[in-house]
């Protein structure tokens, strides 16, 4: 009847649970020496034709550009506000934003 269904069902996830013990005991086990080295990584193919330049600027170029570089921009609001440059620009900003 129904109580010998519910046993059979019960027996059966009982092996199932030990079967999957085993196989996870198999797994934690297993040598490091199966497992797969990564893959070699590589670019995708749509980046194959992507320049950026800067493979055309030798070293002593961008020191060159850095130290004949005579604008430094204000880190401060202090700073700025000294410049008058830097003035008319937060003005145009903030006619901007209210208008």
């Amino acid at each position: 009847g129904n109580n010998d269904e519910i046993e059979l069902n019960d027996d059966a996830e009982a092996s199932n649970t030990q079967g999957n013990e085993d196989t996870d005991m198999d797994l934690e086990s297993s040598d490091d020496s199966n497992q797969l080295s990564p893959r070699p990584r590589r670019p995708p193919g749509y980046l194959s034709d992507y320049v950026t330049g800067s493979d055309n600027i030798d070293h002593f170029q961008n020191l060159a550009i850095a130290m004949f570089r005579t604008s430094e921009d204000p880190t401060t609001y202090k700073e700025a506000a000294k410049l008058k440059v830097w003035r008319e620009a937060m003005e145009s900003e903030i006619n901007a934003i209210e208008s």
